[in-house]
């Protein structure tokens, strides 16, 4: 399904939308760029690449590409490198593509309340529902459900499956998470900003 708001990569040439792969649809990129004998060689391997490549397409064409150019290098090897999340984004990159990079561009993009909520949000374990945005990030349930709607729309995170108690739960994607948790923005604080977070139309709204 194509993205309404895409993540970009740094050419055009390899422009890719946020949206994650089925493992299917994902093993079929790895094995398009390394063969199948490759792939199926390293099961155990390839499963986990695919696994910490989230079903990206950027992520698993610049990891395809990375094994490819170097054949001496097992699926394996890969694998150990993107073990440690806090270094994920920083492997995930081959000549002028970088994961890392395309995330950064994509978030030096977003409005500040955006970026803000992503911040805030980093410090929540694991799945989200809209109460934990109106704990961790802004006090009113509407303007959490307002941001929810934002962050889903942009490709920033994603509904997975509701529990029994109907609630829905939500995720950030895998690379945006490590970014606001290691990259760059790492270090600024999100209390820096105080008191609730608007969205642009929310505060024109507010008057």
């Amino acid at each position: 399904m194509a993205a309404r708001r895409e993540l970009p990569a740094l050419t055009g040439q390899f422009r890719q939308s946020i949206d994650a792969l089925s493992d299917t649809d994902a093993l079929r990129v790895l094995q398009d760029l390394l063969g199948t004998a490759r792939t199926a060689a390293e099961r155990s391997a390839a499963s986990r690449v695919l696994r910490f490549c989230g079903g990206l397409p950027l992520a698993l064409h610049i990891a395809g590409l990375w094994l490819s150019g170097r054949p001496h290098r097992s699926l394996r090897d890969l694998a150990d490198r993107l073990t440690n999340e806090q270094d994920r984004l920083r492997f995930l990159r081959i000549g002028d593509l970088s994961l890392e990079a395309s995330v950064a561009a994509y978030y030096s993009s977003l409005p500040t309340p955006l970026r803000a909520a992503l911040l805030r949000l980093r410090n929540v374990n694991g799945d989200f529902s809209a109460d934990d945005m109106v704990t961790e990030v802004t006090p009113s349930p509407g303007m959490a459900a307002d941001l929810l709607d934002e962050l889903v729309d942009r490709h920033l995170a994603y509904a997975v499956t509701a529990p029994p108690d109907g609630q829905r739960l939500y995720r950030l994607h895998d690379p945006v998470r490590q970014y606001v948790t290691y990259g760059p923005v790492g270090s600024w604080h999100p209390d820096r900003v105080k008191g609730q977070i608007w969205l642009p139309r929310q505060a024109a709204h507010s008057g």
